[in-house]
C-alpha cells in the first residue's frame, strides 16, 4: 500500500439466481484514495510509481460466510459454494399482458451467440397473478404467459402496420377465457373490414366493435 492509500472492506449478500436457497456473504477489499491532494503530491515526488499502482482498485473479493444452503449444493466452505454457483445470472421479466413476474436463469459459461435466454435452467416462477394462479408448474406457467404476450405483440404489430399507426395506439385486452380482444370501434367500415380479414385465421383473437 502506498502512503496515500487506505484499505476499505465492503460486504454484500449474494443470492443464487436459481433461487435454490443458497446465499453467501461476499467480502470485497478495496484500495482507496481518501485524499487526492496527498496522492497528487506523492506521485509528483515519486514518478517511478505506476498509474495502475496508484489507482483505486479491488484487492480481493471472496465469500466469507454461508447465509443459506440447499441440499443440492453441499459445499463445505463459503468460497466453494460461491464458486459452484457464480456462473449463473438471473433476470426478471414482467409482461404487459398480466401481472406475473418470471425469473430467468442463464449459465454464463454458455456462448451467448449460440444459446437462448434460458440455455440451462428453466424459468422459475417468482410471482403469479390472479389470472394464472391455477398454473402450479413453472414450465407451464412460463409457456402460457409467453404465448399470451407474443400473441398480443404479433397481433398489435399486424394491426398497427395495416393501419399505419403506432402500436401504442391499438387498443387491446383479454376476456375471461384469455382470448385477445382488439378494439376496432373507433375505426371506419373499411378499416374494420381490413382488420377482421387480417385476423380471421388467428387463434384466440377476436375484435370488439
Amino acid at each position: 500500500m502506498l502512503p496515500f492509500q487506505k484499505e476499505h472492506k465492503e460486504y454484500r449478500t449474494w443470492l443464487c439466481p436459481t433461487m435454490c436457497g443458497c446465499a453467501v456473504k461476499i467480502e470485497t477489499v478495496w484500495r482507496l484514495i481518501p485524499d487526492l491532494n496527498l496522492a497528487t503530491l506523492y506521485l509528483l515526488k515519486n514518478p517511478e510509481v505506476s498509474k495502475e499502482e496508484a489507482q483505486s482498485a479491488v484487492l480481493s473479493e471472496g465469500a466469507v460466510e454461508i447465509l443459506g444452503q440447499c441440499e443440492a449444493h453441499p459445499a463445505s466452505t463459503p468460497q466453494e459454494l460461491f464458486d459452484s454457483l457464480k456462473h449463473y445470472s438471473g433476470q426478471a421479466w414482467t409482461p404487459d399482458t398480466c401481472n406475473c413476474e418470471i425469473h430467468y436463469v442463464k449459465d454464463k459459461r454458455e456462448d451467448p451467440a449460440t444459446v437462448e435466454l434460458i440455455p440451462v435452467k428453466q424459468p422459475v416462477r417468482t410471482r403469479c397473478c390472479e389470472v394464472h394462479s391455477h398454473l402450479t408448474d413453472h414450465n407451464e406457467h412460463h409457456a402460457t404467459v409467453k404465448e399470451e404476450n407474443h400473441r398480443k405483440n404479433n397481433t398489435v404489430r399486424e394491426v398497427s402496420s395495416l393501419l399505419g399507426k403506432n402500436p401504442d395506439d391499438v387498443k387491446w385486452g383479454f376476456n375471461e377465457n384469455r382470448e385477445l380482444l382488439i378494439d376496432i370501434r373507433e375505426y371506419g367500415t373499411l378499416d374494420k373490414t381490413r382488420i377482421k380479414n387480417a385476423l380471421l385465421n388467428l387463434q384466440k383473437v377476436k375484435t370488439v366493435e
